[in-house]
């Protein structure tokens, strides 16, 4: 049994370990083996059993040879180690292993002499029933740990540390980095509005201020977010440009006040009245759309029928029955009564006919030939007399154009002429008929040769006034041009008569005018 229990008691492997005890040694003098006492004779063992004393000298002896074993296995054995009550006389070591042992975890127990009872210690960081496990307390936070054969190896942590290793700080305290010193209540420092958080290098904390709050301390609105009244929360979020889309503004209470116009909680909608739908800038209603009337989805009122005008508020006259189409109504309308053809007036009750004018003079060339007469044609209102403008009387119009001839051709005032009588002459012949001829008027004693010859409308011939007995030359009477439209064949003939008394020129240009060329006028 002695054997077994060093074996219990020693880490293995030991090969053999042999004791020899002694029956009648006397009791030992001091109570202490190494430095651990030992049972007193006939005391109560840890087993429960009572033991004799041991011989001093086996006692002494089996202490020093413990002692040499431990110092070869490069362990440490305490005479605690071995069961209590056993008398030991010798020990000797027959055999040891090859490389040396692991440390023991020691143990250390003593006996309380007045109580007998048991008290058992482990060495520093060791606990277990046999102080066989070690803890692990190693972190800055760490101040030891609930060791010994009753512990169970948990940490015991400096002050602003906590975990099962001291490993981090304790509620309400930061940055490990500075031992956890730095101390932050979130109720008190960031106003139950935030978190406390270190900062990235670990060395201090700040509030982070949960969504709606702000400030150092989280205790004021963040931007954009208004208190909600009654409940101590910064929780309405407003923003002009984007809650209310730009078309108001947000009020203390979160809520936005729109522009006029616009509606809804974000002003995302036209409000009721008005159009339409995206612009909003135009208002329909019952006060601007008089009913029956209705508002359309542009905004625009639609007139129910007799009504007119922007709003519908305005009504058409009582148009008369016989006379009136439809009243112009509908919110573009004007309200008018649209007549009947050969009515008209505002309330189409006046007739309306076609009238014409007298006929013009017939315009054309003179001399008898075909030409053109014409008369003025109008839809008139038969009782005002005004024009009722094209389209409001029935039926064809009379013609305004009819076929004619034209009168004789006549010449003017014979023109004034070197050394004549302008007023004489017009006493003399105010005006000349076709082919007709006036002799000259001349003043200052001057004598008339040759005379006024009409043809057309034209003079082909003009006098010359001249003293007495002066040579004149027939072609200076010629006159400088002719015209071809409307000449007859004879007249053509009678002014192929005066080429001989004619010059170059003139022959030349009677000639070409006699041959029939299409010119309305050939210069001489």
């Amino acid at each position: 049994d002695a054997a077994a229990g060093l074996r219990r008691r020693l880490a293995a492997p030991l090969t053999v370990v042999e004791f020899e005890v002694a029956e009648d040694a006397p009791e030992p003098s001091s109570r202490e083996l190494g430095r651990e006492p030992w049972d007193s004779p006939g005391e109560a063992s840890a087993t429960g059993g009572t033991e004799a004393a041991a011989p001093s000298g086996a006692m002494h002896r089996a202490a020093r040879e413990l002692r040499s074993l431990a110092a070869s296995m490069e362990a440490r054995v305490r005479a605690d180690n071995l069961s209590v009550g056993y008398r030991i006389d010798s020990l000797r070591v027959l055999s040891l292993p090859p490389e040396p042992l692991e440390p023991v975890r020691a143990i250390h127990c003593s006996v309380d002499a007045a109580t007998s009872a048991l008290d058992c210690r482990c060495e520093a960081d060791l606990y277990g029933p046999s102080c066989e496990r070690r803890c692990n307390c190693t972190s800055p936070g760490a101040a030891g740990c609930f060791g010994g054969p009753a512990g169970n190896g948990t940490c015991r942590c400096l002050p602003g540390w906590s975990g099962d290793r001291c490993d981090a700080c304790a509620p309400h305290r930061f940055t490990p980095l500075t031992n956890c010193s730095q101390r932050c209540d979130p109720l008190a420092a960031c106003s139950g509005h935030g978190d406390c958080t270190p900062d990235p290098a670990g060395l201090r904390v700040a509030c982070a201020c949960w969504r709606g709050w702000s400030g150092p301390s989280c205790d004021t609105c963040a931007p954009n977010f208004l208190p909600t009244h009654g409940a101590g929360r910064c929780a309405t979020f407003c923003v002009s440009s984007s809650t209310c889309h730009g078309r108001g503004v947000c009020l203390a209470s979160g809520a936005c006040r729109c522009e006029p116009g616009w509606g809804g909680p974000g002003c995302e909608r036209c409000a009721a009245g008005w159009f339409p739908p995206g612009l909003c800038d135009r208002r329909c209603d019952a006060t601007s759309c008089r009913p029956p009337s209705v508002c359309q989805q542009d905004g625009q009122c639609n007139c129910s029928a007799g009504r007119y005008g922007t709003t519908c508020t305005l009504e058409c006259p009582a148009c008369g029955a016989a006379g009136t189409e439809r009243c112009d109504d509908g919110r573009l309308g004007s309200g008018s009564c649209v007549c009947r053809a050969g009515f008209g007036g505002a309330l189409c009750t006046q007739p309306v006919r076609w009238s014409a004018g007298d006929w013009g003079a017939c315009e054309g060339r003179c001399g008898g030939l075909a030409g053109v007469r014409q008369r003025s044609v109008r839809c008139t209102n038969l009782e005002t007399g005004t024009v009722a403008g094209d389209g409001r009387c029935s039926g064809q119009p009379p013609a305004g154009r009819s076929p004619c001839s034209t009168e004789a051709c006549t010449c003017s005032v014979p023109p004034a002429i070197p050394g004549g009588d302008p007023e004489g002459q017009l006493r003399e012949c105010p005006w000349l008929p076709h082919e007709g001829t006036c002799e000259a008027r001349c003043a200052g004693g001057l004598v008339p040769f040759g005379a006024f010859r009409c043809f057309g409308t034209r003079f082909i011939e003009l006098p010359r006034c001249a003293p007495a007995g002066a040579p004149v030359e027939a072609r200076t009477a010629v006159y400088a041009y002719a015209t071809l439209g409307g000449l007859a064949a004879g007249a053509l003939a009678n002014l192929s008569g005066y080429a001989g008394l004619a010059g170059a020129a003139l022959r030349q240009g009677l000639a070409t005018l006699v041959s029939g060329l299409a010119a309305e006028e050939v210069a001489l």
